[in-house]
């Protein structure tokens, strides 16, 4: 006896499987784990290696290949793609899929990417380097919140965003918190070539000499009676007043000055910048919030706003959170 025969012998039992079936079904579905962001993983990294001054040639023949040579010896490669442009070597790693299957076999991967790509820093050529390896550019944010501040300068605004992070951090199921359009402070020392040449001191030895400052460096240790006290140096360049005192040497031409006597030095901003948020014309900060693999995004976004309650009181005048 087929199917068709049984079927059309048997309807009361027919109709109840099928009913069965309906049922079963209906309740998968409606148990079923729904993403509006499906989680997806991502098998490419990128190496990024500075290499300032070069052509796109020397970057290909000192940088890139030397990379992507050391990274094919991995086994778990499937391809590897580069731009080599000016100053700068950008390679792409794919791996296989049956080599990182899951989340956690994929990071042993990378590991074993960042301990290739640290072995091979040595062969590198001076001034190249260190590479980068990023591997997260593939995290979602499943909250997206900006930082805003009238009358506060950068630096306070991402003092107070960094706090924030700091207690976003603590609530359940928050992975990642990542911190965007802030403005990196830098110490700019613009040398008059005219005045450096009157006093015959070389740009070079100027560079060495700012090159050498806060090193930090072992200068050994001494005996006191039973206990042996590490020396640790200080006097580290710290103010934009300590720099112009700098004390510059010349050895070829036994000229002896400060910094500030060929140099002017200022502080400000990274220029050009790199990002620029704005919220309603007003500068902002962007906080970007990822969950936890397997976290409910709603009620990660529930225990948030709670968090946020919490600290509203501790929140400076002036500084609100859009």
């Amino acid at each position: 006896m087929n199917l068709a025969e049984f079927s059309i012998k048997n309807p009361l039992i027919c109709i109840i499987a099928i009913m069965i079936s309906m049922i079963g079904g209906w309740m998968a579905y409606d148990s079923m784990p729904r993403f509006e962001d499906p989680e997806f993983t991502i098998r490419v990294a990128k190496v990024f290696t500075q290499y300032p001054g070069a052509s796109p040639e020397e970057v290909l023949n000192e940088v890139t290949e030397v990379l992507e040579t050391a990274i094919q010896q991995l086994p778990e490669v499937k391809s590897v793609n580069s731009t080599s442009s000016t100053g700068l070597s950008d390679i792409s790693v794919e791996i296989k899929f049956e080599s990182s299957k899951s989340t956690g076999d994929l990071q042993l991967v990378w590991s074993k990417l960042r301990n290739k790509i640290s072995d091979t820093q040595n062969s590198l050529p001076p001034g190249a380097g260190p590479s980068i390896v990023n591997d997260d550019f593939g995290d979602v944010y499943g909250l997206y919140y900006l930082l805003t501040g009238e009358g506060y300068s950068p630096p306070e605004l991402l003092s107070y965003a960094k706090d924030l992070r700091r207690d976003l951090l603590q609530v359940k199921g928050v992975g990642k918190v990542a911190l965007t359009g802030q403005q990196d402070e830098v110490i700019y020392v613009e040398i008059s070539r005219e005045k450096a040449a009157a006093l015959g001191v070389s740009l070079n030895n100027i560079y060495n000499t700012l090159a050498q400052q806060n090193t930090v460096s072992g200068a050994g240790d001494l005996h006191v009676g039973s206990e042996r006290l590490a020396i640790q140096p200080n006097g580290g360049l710290t103010t934009v007043e300590s720099i112009k005192d700098l004390i510059i040497n010349d050895p070829t031409s036994g000229t002896i000055m400060r910094l500030k006597d060929i140099a002017n030095v200022t502080r400000g901003y990274d220029d050009p910048v790199k990002k620029i948020i704005r919220y309603d014309g007003a500068p902002a900060l962007g906080i970007g919030v990822a969950n936890v693999s397997g976290i409910n995004v709603v009620q990660m976004g529930k225990d948030i706003d709670a968090r946020l309650a919490e600290v509203e009181s501790l929140r400076p005048i002036g500084i609100e959170l859009h």
